[in-house]
């Protein structure tokens, strides 16, 4: 498939569940939409820094890996992966995960709210192949480590507190987490090609420290009801994925999100999203990449390490105006949450963080046509800062309340995280 093939299908719904299991599958059937004239004008040509932006945006580069982060003392990791962005009262802080083993660890970097940066420091230390992780409602980090016999990390975004192991949270080859707070479950994907879909059952809410590790059991079909059956041996001493009879098995699970009653989870060995209905539990094949013809179908979105590159359509005055990048045969996926103020594109190979403002859905290229970062280079590569002239817009966050969006958006290697204003994606 030509890597200029754009991501289809992916329609946000309006007051109701976006991304369900029917669009995803008309998805595979129906004429793609097309896309319309965007509201922020054409892309210019790249700037120093490969980036093409809108009129009034500008990038600059806050750091490489190898290399000090802006004015501070702190050098930054190779191989950033996974990470998320934390308010922290009079700015925002970026995690970000170091891929390397040994000495993987975390990082952060703290910014104003203008954007400009005001620290950087280690966050964790002395772990294997942090690949990616999830945020939690209470404003830790877990990362993951990608490792047979891996372990859950718990850190802190502020660095105030040492990271903690979370031994309760299984030992096994981890790829992300997504937290639900409704169930007060943390769900969890395995990362080889006969993995399994978990759940971590705190004992408390907010306290990770004890618990039931539960893998989901169901048949081998890509539809149907669920059971949760509590994992013997979370040690791992034998393997998590062959102590329960019947325990589902998926093709390299990779990234996965919570949110509206469903967690969204990717598996690379075959291309598919699923989601998982907690609320009536079931679980669903939401895209399958074998089932869209070329032309249509996404260039191997799902081979993004834990973001699924979805080509979301933003609709004004019945239009669809569209944000989107280019293929990157090593990129995994991670499905894009319905209705979410904040969009993560990313790609897991090191050396390149960027960030930009809301409330655009911008397109980041090189002047090759290559994605920024797409290259393995170790040792470098720019962390440009994008901003734009929208600048202190107000949202909404998940949890309802009113707050001021972020001047900008961090990435790493081509994370994307792209903000938008309460409302904007429609």
């Amino acid at each position: 498939m030509e890597s200029r093939s754009l991501l289809r299908a992916a329609v946000l719904g309006g007051t109701s569940a976006a991304l369900g299991g029917t669009l995803w599958r008309g998805a595979a059937y129906a004429a793609p939409a097309q896309p319309g004239t965007g509201p922020y004008g054409p892309l210019g040509s790249p700037d120093a820094n490969g980036v093409r932006l809108p009129s009034g945006f500008t990038s600059r580069v806050i750091a490489r890996s190898g290399q000090r982060v802006g004015s501070t003392s702190y050098t930054w990791h190779n191989a950033p992966d996974g990470g998320a962005c934390h308010a922290d009262g009079t700015g925002w802080i970026y995690v970000s995960n170091s891929e390397i083993n040994p000495s993987g660890g975390a990082s952060a970097v703290r910014f104003s709210s203008t954007g400009a940066i005001t620290g950087a420091y280690r966050i964790l230390s002395g772990t294997r192949q942090n690949c990616a992780g999830g945020k939690t409602p209470w404003n830790t980090w877990l990362s993951c480590e990608e490792v047979d016999r891996g372990y859950v990390y718990e850190t802190d975004p502020w660095g105030a507190k040492a990271a903690v192991r979370r031994d309760a949270m299984g030992r096994f080859k981890h790829e992300a987490a997504a937290a639900d707070p409704v169930r007060q479950v943390v769900y969890l994907t395995e990362d080889v090609t006969d993995g399994c879909f978990y759940r971590f059952r705190p004992t408390t809410w907010g306290d990770l420290s004890s618990g039931t590790l539960e893998v989901l059991v169901a048949g081998s079909g890509t539809s149907g009801p669920v059971t949760w059956a509590r994992v013997p041996d979370p040690s791992g001493a034998t393997a998590t994925r062959g102590q329960v009879s019947g325990a589902k098995r998926f093709n390299g699970g990779e990234g996965c999100y919570y949110a509206n009653d469903t967690c969204w989870f990717t598996t690379k060995g075959d291309n598919r999203v699923w989601q998982y209905n907690a609320a009536v539990q079931t679980i669903e094949l939401a895209y399958d990449d074998s089932l869209v013809t070329s032309g249509t179908a996404p260039p191997h979105g799902c081979r993004q390490r834990h973001r699924l590159l979805l080509r979301r359509p933003v609709r004004r005055g019945g239009r669809r105006h569209h944000g989107d990048l280019r293929d990157h045969p090593d990129r995994r996926g991670r499905p894009l949450p319905p209705r979410r103020r904040t969009v993560r594109l990313g790609d897991h190979r090191p050396g390149v963080l960027s960030g930009r403002q809301p409330p655009v859905l911008l397109e980041p290229a090189r002047h090759d046509g290559q994605l920024v970062g797409r290259h393995h280079v170790r040792g470098g590569g720019p962390v440009p800062l994008v901003t734009s002239p929208a600048a202190g817009d107000r949202g909404t966050t998940e949890g309802g309340t009113s707050a001021r969006v972020p001047p900008f958006c961090v990435l790493r290697t081509l994370v994307v995280e792209v903000c938008v204003r309460s409302g904007e994606l429609r």
